[in-house]
C-alpha cells in the first residue's frame, strides 16, 4: 500500500513524504498521475528506490497520488492514497471590548469576528502600540474561542493599546500578518479645582 505524508488528510505543500507499505515481493515501481501511466513501460525503478518524496499537482483540493507497482514477470498493479493541499490562510479579525474607543477598565475582551470556517487555533497579543507587532510565525497556538479577556498590565500608565491576532487552520496555514484593534485606555479620574471668593 501507498501512504503520503505519514498518513495525515491534509498537506500545506506541494511535496509531501511518500512511501510504499507491505509490498509482497520486490519488482519496481513509480509514481504516476493515473492507472494509464502504469502501462508505459518508462520510468520504473526498483521499488526499494522509489523517490521518497512526491509532487503534488499545483492545485488546492482532494488529490489521487498513485504508486504503479511491476513486478519481475511483467504484472502490472498500482496502490493509491489521496490527501488534501491546502495553501489558503484562515482570516478573520478582532475587535476589543465591542469596539469601544476608550477603556478605564484594566480587564478587555477580544472578539473574534468574520472568522474563515477553517481556523483552527489562535495566537493572541495585547502591547502598547509603540511596542512591535505580533509575529504569526512560530509561537503557540490555542484552540479558538469565540473571545478571550486580557487585562492590561497593573503598571502601565495611560495610552493606547492594541490586541493582535493570528489564525492557523488544520493544514498549518497561518496569517501572513496578524488582524488587529487598538483601544485608548485611560484610568485616571479627571480632576479639578474650585476657587472661592
Amino acid at each position: 500500500r501507498l501512504v503520503v505524508a505519514d498518513g495525515a488528510n491534509l498537506s500545506n505543500s506541494r511535496t509531501i513524504l511518500a512511501r510504499l507499505e507491505d509490498l509482497s515481493e520486490g519488482g519496481f515501481a513509480k509514481y504516476g498521475d493515473d492507472a494509464a501511466d502504469c502501462q508505459d513501460a518508462s520510468g520504473y525503478v526498483a521499488a526499494a528506490a522509489l523517490a521518497p518524496t512526491v509532487a503534488l499537482a499545483d492545485s488546492d483540493g482532494a488529490q489521487l497520488v498513485i504508486a504503479c507497482l511491476k513486478d519481475t514477470v511483467g504484472n502490472i498493479g498500482f496502490a493509491s492514497d489521496t490527501i488534501t493541499l491546502d495553501r489558503v490562510a484562515p482570516s478573520g479579525d478582532v475587535v476589543i471590548d465591542g469596539g469601544a474607543a476608550f477603556s478605564g477598565d484594566r480587564s478587555l475582551v477580544a472578539a473574534f469576528q468574520n472568522v474563515s470556517a477553517d481556523a483552527a487555533t489562535v495566537k493572541t497579543l495585547l502591547r502598547k502600540s509603540s511596542d512591535a507587532a505580533l509575529s504569526c510565525s512560530g509561537g503557540t497556538y490555542n484552540a479558538i474561542a469565540a473571545s478571550v479577556a486580557l487585562n492590561i498590565d497593573a503598571a502601565a500608565v495611560a495610552g493606547t493599546f492594541v490586541v493582535d491576532v493570528c489564525f492557523e487552520d488544520a493544514a498549518g496555514n497561518r496569517s501572513a500578518l496578524p488582524a488587529s484593534d487598538s483601544i485608548l485606555f485611560d484610568a485616571t479620574a479627571p480632576t479639578t479645582t474650585i476657587a472661592l471668593n
